[in-house]
């Protein structure tokens, strides 16, 4: 938390001679100086950040559950961080719903509609696709809104459901 917005927000930290010093530059600057509304705003993102804060280390208690070690190992291995791996966790655990009764990926073989040849359709891949967010929408694999990150963190993602069943 930045000390220029604690000291704004009345956050309790010490009167000295500098925040004093501070005070006046600010009082005498060209503009409005701080009024009472960018007080509130600073004491408002003040709490905000105190309760990101606490929320982070629930977050971290969490992800220390031995039940996602297996998920954590991967996320590893790709280099995602807490806040990332306990979105993704939140929304794939357990892998094993993605799966068949048999515990295998559910694959169909159909013919195509265009070649009529065998066409294998990944439903396990899919429905652990359209859980991270990058459902088909029938023109196009992916919503064309989406930037190169979010597609790329998919991708790895896809990876981590294939070698989650190695």
């Amino acid at each position: 938390m930045s000390r220029v917005k604690c000291r704004y927000c009345g956050a309790g930290l010490p009167v000295n001679v500098k925040a004093a010093a501070i005070d006046r530059l600010y009082s005498q600057t060209v503009g409005l100086s701080i009024t009472d509304t960018v007080r509130q705003h600073a004491k408002r993102i003040c709490d905000l950040q105190r309760e990101e804060y606490v929320i982070e280390e629930e977050l971290r208690e969490l992800l220390d559950d031995p039940r996602f070690d297996n998920y954590r190992t991967v996320f590893k291995k790709f280099g995602f961080g807490d806040h990332l791996s306990s979105v993704i966790i939140s929304q794939i655990y357990p892998i094993e719903g993605f799966l068949d009764a048999s515990g295998k990926p559910e694959v169909k073989i159909r013919l195509g509609r265009n070649s009529k040849k065998p066409t294998k359709r990944h439903l396990s891949l899919r429905r652990f696709q359209k859980a991270l967010g990058g459902a088909l929408d029938g023109k196009s694999f992916f919503y064309p809104t989406w930037d190169d990150a979010i597609q790329g963190h998919l991708k790895i993602c896809t990876q981590v459901f294939k070698l989650s069943n190695c």
